[in-house]
């Protein structure tokens, strides 16, 4: 094995950069592998799975050779620069066509094996929440096999995730090995004429995931940008296939999340969305993307800076919002909405326990209640002139204390499935913040930090705003 200053020495005669990686543990350097350097702050794994995908293997037994970078080029440290430094040029006129499935040995190894299987058991199944298809859990995977952007892409947010819930120093390495190669072939695949839309925007889409279990905190555009660029300079919304259409929603509900969090506007207007089709089947997913646009208009109503009082024309548009969403709660069947159960449970806490058909269903009435509660937030801050002010503000409270507690029960015994539990997130924290029992407050707490800690799902800036809460 080479000492550090020994692999520097043969680095340098090869006139190749040193990995400082290798050199400061003292570890043989490959110079053909593809190494991103360090750039997410990572949380430890707390929680170890009975299980582990196949152990990785090491690049050398994986990857043809690579051809040596010229030392003027920089490696990409994200889909946004990506897409910055591709569409600043041209952009590419792409096909409209997958390409034909045709499995390669190349891509398919033990170790992408592995993690395909990861993602098919995970995330996937996550990001088809309201998408029976099933297009991310088996259509994505299947592409992936005649196309080595989509396989890294697939891998690099399977092992991400393994990284945060299994073992980090084993798998972190894994994953910024597969997300750098990825970016590294998302470049040249933006400069081909031939190249597949639709596999870009779902790369896109599965590199922005990436991103966003590596570090959520930094300015959310960033992890949106290369998939609303792609969305709006091809108009995929209302004129893509249904395998687009499916990546777009993923887009969509990834919009919303981080538009919560960062209390802003979704970045791109539920105006320009495509209008969720009327009568979409199965009910509750075409429920579930018309909630979620309808959402994304009451997050722009609640956070657009605009002045303190509305006029008689931008109330009357919030209101027949706000009817819309009564009504389309209304007409659906009542196994969508969810059936309670003949005995309630925690009776003095107002919480019942509720049955749902289908996960979908779930996580679709916990955005309808949170849009409730943002839009009575909306006319908390902006009450009507002609009202008395004390008797508005104890309706409305009342009205999202009745949402609030409708979430707790959702998330406390139903039993919610891991694709529920991701779109949870920002239902608990709204639920907590207004449910007065400090007992819920801690219990809606612990479902967070179980999202957190077995799912790999980032919840810990949510879960120090409810601290602050219990402080108060």
């Amino acid at each position: 094995m080479l000492t550090g200053r020994r692999v520097r020495r043969a680095l340098k005669r090869r006139r190749i950069a040193p990995c400082s990686h290798c050199v400061r543990r003292h570890l043989d350097c490959n110079p053909t592998e593809f190494i991103v350097q360090e750039r997410w702050s990572h949380r430890p794994a707390t929680a170890a799975a009975d299980e582990e995908p196949g152990r990785p293997v090491t690049a050398a037994a994986t990857q043809e050779p690579q051809e040596q970078a010229s030392q003027s080029f920089r490696v990409p440290e994200s889909t946004y620069e990506v897409f910055q430094r591709a569409f600043s040029v041209d952009q590419p006129s792409t096909s409209s066509s997958l390409h034909s499935i045709v499995a390669s040995d190349d891509i398919l190894t033990e170790e992408t094996g592995g993690l395909l299987k990861v993602d098919q058991k995970g995330i996937g199944v996550w990001m088809d929440i309201f998408d029976r298809s099933p297009t991310y859990e088996n259509e994505v995977v299947r592409y992936s096999l005649s196309s080595p952007l989509l396989m890294h892409a697939v891998c690099a947010l399977a092992a991400k995730q393994v990284s945060l819930i299994q073992n980090k120093f084993l798998w972190e390495p894994v994953s910024s090995r597969f997300y750098g190669q990825s970016l590294n072939l998302l470049i040249k695949e933006l400069t081909k004429q031939s190249a597949d839309r639709q596999v870009l925007l779902a790369v896109t889409i599965l590199l922005g995931s990436y991103e966003l279990l590596a570090q959520p905190g930094i300015d959310y555009q960033r992890h949106l940008y290369g998939a609303h660029t792609l969305i709006t300079s091809h108009n995929l919304g209302e004129e893509g296939n249904s395998f687009e259409t499916a990546s777009f929603w993923i887009y969509a509900r990834q919009g919303v999340a981080l538009a919560l969090v960062n209390e802003r506007p979704t970045l791109t207007p539920p105006g320009k969305w495509p209008v969720p089709p009327a009568n979409a089947t199965p009910v509750e997913d075409g429920f579930g993307n018309k909630i979620v646009w309808l959402l994304a208009k009451v997050i722009e109503a609640r956070f657009a800076a605009t002045s303190e009082q509305w006029s008689v024309e931008e109330r009357e548009v919030f209101e027949s919002l706000v009817l819309e969403i009564d009504s389309s709660w209304a007409d659906l069947p009542p196994h969508v909405r969810g059936i309670p159960m003949k005995h309630v449970i925690c009776e003095d806490e107002g919480l019942t326990s509720i049955w749902f058909c289908v996960p979908s269903a779930s996580a679709a009435s916990l955005y309808y209640h949170m849009a409730k509660i943002l839009a009575y937030e909306c006319l908390l801050e902006k009450p009507r002139v002609s009202s008395s002010p004390a008797a508005q503000t104890d309706e409305l409270m009342g009205l999202i204390r009745f949402h609030s507690h409708a979430i707790a029960s959702i998330c406390l015994f139903t039993g919610l499935a891991d694709s529920a539990l991701v779109v949870a997130v920002n239902p608990i924290f709204y639920a907590a913040k207004y449910i007065p029992s400090l007992g819920l407050k801690t219990r809606l707490w612990g479902i967070l930090d179980h999202i957190h800690t077995h799912l790999g799902f980032y919840t810990r800036d949510r879960q120090t705003q409810l601290q602050r809460e219990l402080r108060k």
